[in-house]
Protein backbone atom coordinates (compact mmCIF):
# COMPACT_ATOMS: atom_id res chain seq x y z
CA UNK A 1 0.00 0.00 0.00
CA UNK A 2 1.00 3.30 -1.04
CA UNK A 3 -0.10 6.64 -0.22
CA UNK A 4 1.72 8.62 -2.61
CA UNK A 5 0.28 12.18 -1.94
CA UNK A 6 1.09 11.47 1.77
CA UNK A 7 4.48 10.15 1.60
CA UNK A 8 3.34 6.54 3.17
CA UNK A 9 4.00 3.65 2.49
CA UNK A 10 2.88 0.04 4.30
CA UNK A 11 5.71 -2.43 4.06
CA UNK A 12 3.44 -5.71 4.87
CA UNK A 13 4.59 -8.53 6.76
CA UNK A 14 2.81 -11.57 7.65
CA UNK A 15 0.71 -12.70 10.73
CA UNK A 16 0.84 -8.90 12.11
CA UNK A 17 -3.09 -8.45 11.39
CA UNK A 18 -1.84 -6.72 8.34
CA UNK A 19 -4.75 -6.94 5.89
CA UNK A 20 -7.17 -5.37 8.44
CA UNK A 21 -4.57 -2.52 8.68
CA UNK A 22 -3.97 -2.49 4.97
CA UNK A 23 -7.77 -2.28 4.35
CA UNK A 24 -8.11 0.15 6.58
CA UNK A 25 -5.76 2.61 5.34
CA UNK A 26 -7.25 1.72 1.61
CA UNK A 27 -10.05 4.27 3.62
CA UNK A 28 -7.60 7.09 2.62
CA UNK A 29 -6.33 6.25 -0.98
CA UNK A 30 -7.22 8.16 -3.71
CA UNK A 31 -6.91 7.70 -7.65
CA UNK A 32 -2.83 8.03 -7.97
CA UNK A 33 -1.80 5.86 -4.91
CA UNK A 34 -1.17 2.11 -4.97
CA UNK A 35 -3.63 -0.41 -3.16
CA UNK A 36 -2.48 -4.12 -3.65
CA UNK A 37 -5.31 -6.77 -4.14
CA UNK A 38 -6.09 -8.98 -1.08
CA UNK A 39 -7.84 -12.23 -0.72
CA UNK A 40 -11.54 -12.30 -2.62
CA UNK A 41 -13.05 -12.69 1.09
CA UNK A 42 -11.15 -10.05 1.78
CA UNK A 43 -12.05 -7.68 -1.32
CA UNK A 44 -15.86 -8.62 -0.21
CA UNK A 45 -14.84 -6.71 3.17
CA UNK A 46 -13.67 -4.12 1.42
CA UNK A 47 -16.25 -3.16 -0.85
CA UNK A 48 -18.80 -3.53 1.84
CA UNK A 49 -16.91 -1.29 3.41
CA UNK A 50 -16.98 1.48 0.34
CA UNK A 51 -12.97 1.91 0.71
CA UNK A 52 -10.65 2.33 -2.30
CA UNK A 53 -10.37 -0.93 -4.80
CA UNK A 54 -7.27 -2.34 -5.66
CA UNK A 55 -5.31 0.18 -8.30
CA UNK A 56 -2.32 0.90 -9.87
CA UNK A 57 -0.51 -2.35 -9.20
CA UNK A 58 -0.17 -3.63 -12.40
CA UNK A 59 1.36 -1.95 -15.73
CA UNK A 60 -0.06 -0.81 -18.78
CA UNK A 61 0.31 -4.77 -20.40
CA UNK A 62 -1.37 -5.81 -17.63
CA UNK A 63 1.10 -7.55 -15.89
CA UNK A 64 1.54 -7.50 -11.63
CA UNK A 65 4.10 -4.78 -10.56
CA UNK A 66 2.87 -4.47 -6.64
CA UNK A 67 2.08 -7.36 -4.64
CA UNK A 68 0.53 -7.75 -1.36
CA UNK A 69 4.00 -8.70 1.21
CA UNK A 70 6.15 -7.05 -1.34
CA UNK A 71 9.71 -6.81 -0.25
CA UNK A 72 11.30 -3.87 0.63
CA UNK A 73 14.05 -4.15 -2.33
CA UNK A 74 11.58 -5.04 -4.88
CA UNK A 75 9.30 -2.21 -3.77
CA UNK A 76 12.27 0.34 -3.75
CA UNK A 77 12.85 -1.03 -7.34
CA UNK A 78 9.79 -0.41 -8.86
CA UNK A 79 9.00 2.77 -6.99
CA UNK A 80 12.66 4.09 -8.09
CA UNK A 81 14.76 5.61 -5.50
CA UNK A 82 13.88 8.86 -5.50
CA UNK A 83 9.89 7.93 -5.01
CA UNK A 84 11.32 5.34 -2.36
CA UNK A 85 13.66 7.92 -0.49
CA UNK A 86 10.77 10.31 0.13
CA UNK A 87 8.13 7.85 1.57
CA UNK A 88 7.99 7.30 5.34
CA UNK A 89 8.48 4.03 5.53
CA UNK A 90 5.73 1.81 7.96
CA UNK A 91 5.84 -1.67 9.51
CA UNK A 92 4.35 -4.22 11.83
CA UNK A 93 6.32 -5.96 13.99
CA UNK A 94 5.20 -9.19 16.41
CA UNK A 95 6.96 -11.42 18.95
CA UNK A 96 8.61 -13.89 16.30
CA UNK A 97 8.19 -16.61 18.66
CA UNK A 98 4.39 -15.88 17.85
CA UNK A 99 4.82 -15.35 14.77
CA UNK A 100 6.41 -18.84 14.00
CA UNK A 101 3.22 -20.39 15.84
CA UNK A 102 0.67 -18.53 14.26
CA UNK A 103 2.28 -18.96 10.71
CA UNK A 104 2.03 -23.10 11.71
CA UNK A 105 -1.50 -23.44 11.84
CA UNK A 106 -1.97 -21.08 9.02
CA UNK A 107 -0.43 -23.32 6.82
CA UNK A 108 -1.72 -26.60 8.48
CA UNK A 109 -5.08 -25.91 10.04
CA UNK A 110 -6.19 -24.95 13.85
CA UNK A 111 -5.95 -28.59 14.41
CA UNK A 112 -2.66 -29.13 13.39
CA UNK A 113 -0.54 -31.08 15.36
CA UNK A 114 2.37 -28.32 17.28
CA UNK A 115 4.80 -31.20 17.82
CA UNK A 116 5.18 -31.18 14.01
CA UNK A 117 6.62 -27.19 14.60
CA UNK A 118 10.21 -27.83 14.49
CA UNK A 119 9.90 -30.56 11.80
CA UNK A 120 7.90 -28.18 9.87
CA UNK A 121 10.56 -25.44 9.87
CA UNK A 122 13.61 -27.09 10.35
CA UNK A 123 14.19 -29.03 6.82
CA UNK A 124 10.58 -28.86 5.97
CA UNK A 125 8.19 -27.26 3.69
CA UNK A 126 7.79 -24.00 6.58
CA UNK A 127 11.72 -23.24 6.04
CA UNK A 128 11.50 -20.77 3.74
CA UNK A 129 9.51 -18.71 6.22
CA UNK A 130 12.41 -18.42 9.05
CA UNK A 131 13.12 -14.69 8.95
CA UNK A 132 10.49 -13.88 6.07
CA UNK A 133 9.61 -10.85 7.83
CA UNK A 134 12.62 -9.63 7.15
CA UNK A 135 11.99 -9.10 3.37
CA UNK A 136 10.01 -5.94 4.55
CA UNK A 137 12.23 -4.75 7.16
CA UNK A 138 15.77 -4.77 5.48
CA UNK A 139 17.39 -4.13 2.56
CA UNK A 140 20.69 -5.81 2.09
CA UNK A 141 20.61 -6.40 5.95
CA UNK A 142 20.19 -2.49 6.14
CA UNK A 143 16.74 -1.76 8.25
CA UNK A 144 14.41 0.59 6.02
CA UNK A 145 11.71 0.78 8.04
CA UNK A 146 11.09 4.74 9.97
CA UNK A 147 7.88 3.57 11.92
CA UNK A 148 6.85 0.26 13.69
CA UNK A 149 3.76 -0.70 14.80
CA UNK A 150 3.56 -2.96 17.77
CA UNK A 151 1.44 -6.10 17.11
CA UNK A 152 0.61 -6.36 20.72
CA UNK A 153 -0.16 -2.69 20.65
CA UNK A 154 -1.53 -1.66 18.08
CA UNK A 155 -3.84 0.94 19.00
CA UNK A 156 -1.31 2.68 20.57
CA UNK A 157 0.63 2.38 17.50
CA UNK A 158 -1.79 3.26 14.92
CA UNK A 159 -2.85 6.07 17.25
CA UNK A 160 0.81 7.49 17.34
CA UNK A 161 0.85 6.75 13.90
CA UNK A 162 -2.81 9.36 12.96
CA UNK A 163 -0.99 11.99 15.48
CA UNK A 164 1.87 11.92 12.75
CA UNK A 165 0.04 11.82 10.01
CA UNK A 166 -3.32 13.81 10.56
CA UNK A 167 -4.90 12.61 7.17
CA UNK A 168 -5.30 9.48 8.62
CA UNK A 169 -7.76 10.73 11.39
CA UNK A 170 -9.61 7.67 11.93
CA UNK A 171 -7.44 5.24 11.38
CA UNK A 172 -7.71 2.98 14.22
CA UNK A 173 -11.64 3.22 14.59
CA UNK A 174 -11.58 1.74 11.09
CA UNK A 175 -8.89 -0.76 11.68
CA UNK A 176 -10.73 -2.02 15.05
CA UNK A 177 -14.31 -2.75 13.13
CA UNK A 178 -12.87 -5.31 10.70
CA UNK A 179 -11.89 -8.62 11.17
CA UNK A 180 -9.91 -9.79 7.89
CA UNK A 181 -9.48 -13.00 6.83
CA UNK A 182 -11.75 -14.22 9.45
CA UNK A 183 -11.85 -18.32 8.52
CA UNK A 184 -8.37 -18.73 9.10
CA UNK A 185 -7.37 -18.59 12.95
CA UNK A 186 -4.72 -20.30 15.33
CA UNK A 187 -6.05 -22.04 18.43
CA UNK A 188 -8.07 -19.34 20.41
CA UNK A 189 -4.89 -19.62 23.07
CA UNK A 190 -1.42 -21.71 23.23
CA UNK A 191 0.94 -21.42 26.36
CA UNK A 192 4.79 -20.42 23.84
CA UNK A 193 7.16 -21.17 27.00
CA UNK A 194 5.21 -25.11 26.92
CA UNK A 195 5.68 -25.41 22.79
CA UNK A 196 9.04 -24.02 22.63
CA UNK A 197 10.43 -26.42 25.82
CA UNK A 198 9.43 -28.79 23.04
CA UNK A 199 11.25 -27.46 20.42
CA UNK A 200 14.62 -26.25 21.71
CA UNK A 201 16.25 -26.22 18.28
CA UNK A 202 13.77 -24.01 16.67
CA UNK A 203 13.63 -21.44 19.65
CA UNK A 204 17.09 -21.45 19.11
CA UNK A 205 17.38 -20.68 15.61
CA UNK A 206 14.16 -17.97 16.07
CA UNK A 207 16.78 -16.10 19.05
CA UNK A 208 19.93 -16.37 16.17
CA UNK A 209 17.85 -15.21 13.45
CA UNK A 210 15.69 -12.39 15.36
CA UNK A 211 18.18 -10.75 17.48
CA UNK A 212 16.78 -7.28 16.13
CA UNK A 213 13.41 -7.97 17.06
CA UNK A 214 14.59 -9.79 20.88
CA UNK A 215 17.00 -6.87 21.57
CA UNK A 216 14.95 -3.88 20.14
CA UNK A 217 11.60 -4.64 21.43
CA UNK A 218 11.75 -7.19 24.23
CA UNK A 219 10.13 -10.00 22.81
CA UNK A 220 10.42 -12.95 24.69
CA UNK A 221 8.77 -16.47 25.32
CA UNK A 222 7.32 -15.27 28.42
Amino acid sequence: MVLLKDNFIFLKPRKVAGTSFEIALSRYAGNNDIVTPVSPNDEELRKALGFTSPRNFMDEKGQVVFRNHISAAEARKKLGSGAWNSLKKVSIVRNPFDVYVSLFFYHNGPAADISRLSEWYIGGEGEAYLGVNHKQYYIAERLVVDNFIRYEKLKEGILSLEDFFPKLKGLYNSFSSIKAKSGIRSPESYDLIDIYSRHVCLKKKIESVHRFEINEFGYSLG
